[in-house]
């Protein structure tokens, strides 16, 4: 009932070349492959394999209008062997920039690309105009000030909605003409998820406040002198299960960022208060430069 098999194969079209840059043969590799079946008999299979000679670098550009941004990436491929490939289905694996193993993924392009042999191709990947850009405050646990975070969604209803590699960034501003201002790295990004394009510090909202390490209380204002409502994220350190009470809900996004919504009216300051648990003191937590010890 059971059919089980092991097999070596080559790539019919292989050829071996002398690479006399490194004194190594250029060839196909030969794989062994096994199989194990329920029902024996003749079965489709396709079976995909890494091989050398190839290098990939994704980049990005990105050019910021007064409400909306043009991004686009490409993907650079070095084919280092003398071999041509024509009307290929490339697939490629990134990284994210903290090297962390469940980031890495695997994306495959739309459309079939010539690859030349000892040459450098360059392959579009996606070109949208017109993306909203959005913005939000944020209060970093354990930075001074307030940050103004531009943004963009990628998701279906703004022109994107696809899984993006990871790879370096070029931001460009249009003062009419596209001006480059910025440059930094496009972290491994999902559909759904948020993008990041710039991120600075601003002056007419501010954040300042203290801890009483005696009772597990931190008191954090949030003063707005703007001339319309904010919400700042005030993000902070602290587990959800460590916070006992608090008077604004605390939001989690990942193992390591969570915050506090705190909305301030115009020429007003907000108020956030929460406690911890003794247990969380015993812990001891990082002091963030934007607070003072009370």
């Amino acid at each position: 009932d059971v059919s089980s098999f092991r097999c070596f194969f080559e790539d019919p079209d292989a050829v071996r070349l002398r690479d006399y840059h490194t004194t190594r043969s250029v060839s196909s590799r030969r794989v062994l492959m096994g199989i194990d079946a329920v029902i024996a008999g003749p079965k489709p299979c396709t079976v995909v394999y890494q091989t050398d000679g190839f290098r990939g670098q994704v980049w990005y550009d990105c050019i910021l209008g007064d409400q909306t941004a043009s991004i686009s990436a490409w993907i650079a491929i070095s084919n280092s062997t003398p071999l041509t490939y024509s009307k290929v289905e490339l697939r490629f694996v990134c990284d994210s920039p903290s090297g962390r193993a469940n980031e890495q993924r695997l994306f495959t392009t739309e459309r079939q690309v010539d690859l030349g042999g000892m040459d450098i191709s360059h392959i579009e990947l996606i070109t949208v105009p017109d993306v909203p850009i959005m913005s939000r405050l944020i209060a970093p646990a354990n930075m001074p000030g307030v940050y103004e975070d531009l943004y963009i969604r990628n998701a279906e209803e703004y022109g994107l909605g696809i899984d993006l590699p990871s790879g370096p960034i070029r931001i460009y501003e249009n003062r009419p003409w596209p001006v480059h201002t910025d440059s930094g790295h496009f972290p491994v990004n999902t559909a759904g998820d948020d993008i990041s394009l710039r991120n600075f510090p601003v002056d007419d909202v501010s954040v300042y406040g203290g801890w009483n390490y005696d009772t597990g209380v931190a008191d954090i204002y949030v003063r707005n002198d703007r001339g319309h409502r904010v919400v700042v994220q005030v993000e902070e350190g602290e587990r959800k299960e460590d916070i006992i009470e608090s008077s604004h809900t605390m939001i989690d996004v990942d193992d390591a960022i969570r915050y506090f919504p705190v909305t301030v009216d115009p020429g007003t300051t907000g108020h956030l208060r929460y406690r911890v648990s003794a247990e969380a003191l015993v812990r001891g937590r990082p002091v963030g430069d934007r607070k003072s010890v009370v």
